[in-house]
């Protein structure tokens, strides 16, 4: 018996066959522009049937992130008087539709399987393999855009803000043959009233890495910022804050890429918007206040992902140490090893009314890391612990 896939399929080799003016061969692809339309149809309807019978479980992952990220977002951008959200094309495109976000990767060798380049067998072999390594990504980012919206959302800001990132933008330019990176410099602007909130960013190489956003968090009256998607910067900040710690990540004028792996956010908390809007540029990154690793895959820990956020905590120094978020149940030989390691680090405290040109006050790290895991899934109680370090309880009253 025909499985779904096969039977739809079937179907647009018929179309085909009762369309002769599609050709379709080793080096020739011809659609006449009046038939374009249906057959698309029934072309992409083979790509949702192969998803749906032979990788369900990543359809299902993708729907629950797109429904749990847009109730976040539904709740969010009213609050914060938020118009849009945009996001990488392969983000938008498994939020707003996650069946046909996640058809993308099949387009090439559906095309090869018509052309008789493939077997049916080879087809569903390469195609599973080619919707997982498309998808599971996106499927992550997804997670922690919604880690972001969910944290931002428990601080009950008043306020939001961020670097005017279409600004900057239109400022890069392509370098030139006879330029090299990390010789630009700019100043870079800063945070303003939020409209467009822009989560995650396309390409490579872009001129700054820039706070997704910053929130006013009233209870305190301090900023906490969000960044993530952080990757490696092409110019040098001129007006870079002196208010807080740098670690060089290579010196200016160093074309290799820096030997670092970079974690999924960082978070920072400060009296001044300004100091936390720049994160990092081409030689130096923002000491970060805390860390947080995202863990969508329940076989994190038997892949190594540890070693990764025990080398960041290393390489980033987080003032007030990282968190492990995990959508599923945390291994047992994880909270085992992480108890026996408990941290014993103090929060540091904000220097209030600081003057700009003085560095701020950090704790000393320990020698011990401070790492804490948090069992997440899709429930925002169960981010109380971070929230406890952003926004700490008032001190109890003494007689």
């Amino acid at each position: 018996m025909q499985g779904e896939w096969r039977s739809a399929f079937q179907a647009l080799e018929n179309f085909i066959a009762q369309n002769p003016e599609i050709t379709i061969r080793k080096g020739i692809t011809l659609i006449p522009k009046e038939l374009n339309e249906g057959f698309y149809t029934v072309f992409n309807q083979v790509r949702k049937a192969f998803i749906r019978e032979k990788t369900p479980q990543i359809l299902i992952q993708a729907l629950e992130v797109s429904d749990k990220y847009k109730t976040e977002a539904a709740q969010l951008m009213p609050a914060l008087e938020i118009s849009e959200i945009k996001m990488p094309s392969k983000l938008d495109w498994m939020i707003t539709d996650p069946l046909n976000g996640l058809i993308r990767p099949l387009r090439d060798p559906l095309f090869m399987l018509l052309k008789k380049e493939l077997t049916l067998d080879d087809f569903e072999d390469e195609a599973a393999r080619l919707v997982a390594s498309y998808a599971l990504p996106i499927i992550k980012m997804g997670y922690e855009k919604w880690l972001i919206m969910a944290i931002a959302s428990l601080l009950k800001p008043d306020q939001a803000l961020a670097i005017p990132y279409d600004e900057m933008r239109f400022m890069c330019h392509e370098l030139q043959p006879d330029e090299k990176k990390g010789f630009f410099d700019e100043n870079v602007l800063e945070p303003q009233k939020l409209e467009t909130l822009l989560l995650g960013h396309e390409g490579y190489d872009p001129s700054f890495m820039m706070s997704d956003i910053i929130v006013r968090e009233s209870t305190h009256n301090r900023y906490i910022a969000f960044g993530a998607d952080l990757t490696d910067c092409a110019w040098s900040a001129k007006n870079a804050t002196t208010r807080r710690e740098w670690i060089t990540i290579r010196s200016k004028g160093l074309e290799s890429r820096p030997r670092l792996e970079w974690p999924s956010m960082v978070l920072y908390i400060d009296n001044q918007p300004k100091t936390i809007g720049l994160i990092s540029d081409f030689s130096r990154f923002l000491r970060p206040d805390i860390i947080i690793e995202c863990m969508d895959d329940p076989e994190w820990y038997e892949k190594g992902e540890m070693d990764i956020v025990q080398r960041n905590y290393d390489s980033f120094k987080p003032i007030m140490g990282s968190f492990i978020v995990t959508k599923y149940p945390i291994p047992t030989q994880v909270a085992e090893a992480l108890s026996s390691q408990k941290a014993s680090a103090e929060t540091a405290p904000l220097v209030e009314n600081e003057p700009e040109n003085q560095p701020a006050s950090f704790a000393q790290p320990e020698e011990v890391r401070n790492i804490r895991i948090v069992e997440v899934g899709f429930d925002k109680a169960a981010l109380t612990p971070i929230i406890d370090i952003l926004v700490p309880a008032p001190e109890a009253k003494t007689e």
